[in-house]
């Protein structure tokens, strides 16, 4: 099982500088900046200019900042991971708050887990152990993504519902399915003053 993203391993080169206008006008900046060549690790075809470049990672940041304020407004230990999830979420052609939105259905933001599993998600009935919250969400975002030979049968192609459907199948949890989407729905949506009304409870 990889459990290391591949973009890792080309942290270390220097593939295009991070313009300097990059998310400087954000409300808040407690999320790290995505890395250029992590922005760069899923494009296919051609390369992307600079322009394309810049407002790409202002998109994934975002997003990333969406998902660490929505945990952070209930003080909740997934706060922090929000880079995690959309970069595991952009290699494995997710939507960016899936994995998160399950995070928060199945353990309340990784507040109620099996001590020492940083099993967030309920992957295995939530006994499968991971060597961190950020091992495990990599781990399943491949999973889900249909990119693991183990599984790839069960969600390879798969929408949303379905993956879900797989995940946790609806004659086992019934409404499963809908109730991640609702939270799904309230991460995408999670405000800019949202976003400034965190960082400044945070800041006092």
């Amino acid at each position: 099982m990889q459990k290391e993203y591949i973009l890792r391993s080309l942290q270390s080169f220097v593939v295009i500088p991070i313009l300097a206008t990059s998310f400087t006008l954000s409300p808040m900046n407690f999320v790290e900046k995505i890395p250029t060549v992590a922005v760069l690790a899923n494009v296919q075809n051609g390369t992307l200019s600079n322009e394309a470049l810049d407002n790409k990672q202002k998109d994934l940041e975002e997003k990333a900042q969406k998902i660490d304020a929505y945990f952070g407004k209930y003080n909740l230990p997934l706060e922090g991971h929000g880079k995690e999830f959309v970069l595991a979420a952009e290699k494995n052609n997710l939507p960016w708050a899936l994995v998160a939105a399950i995070g928060m259905a199945e353990s309340t933001g990784c507040k109620f887990i099996i001590k020492g599993t940083n099993n967030c998600f309920g992957w295995g009935g939530g006994t499968i152990p991971f060597d961190s919250i950020d091992d495990a969400i990599a781990t399943i975002s491949e999973h889900l993504g249909g990119n693991n030979q183990h599984t790839d049968q069960y969600y390879s192609g798969k929408d949303v519902v379905g993956i879900l459907h797989a995940y946790n199948p609806e004659e086992i949890a019934p409404g499963y399915a809908k109730h991640v989407q609702n939270i799904m729905q309230r991460i995408e949506n999670f405000q800019t003053d949202n976003l400034a009304d965190t960082a400044t409870k945070k800041s006092a």
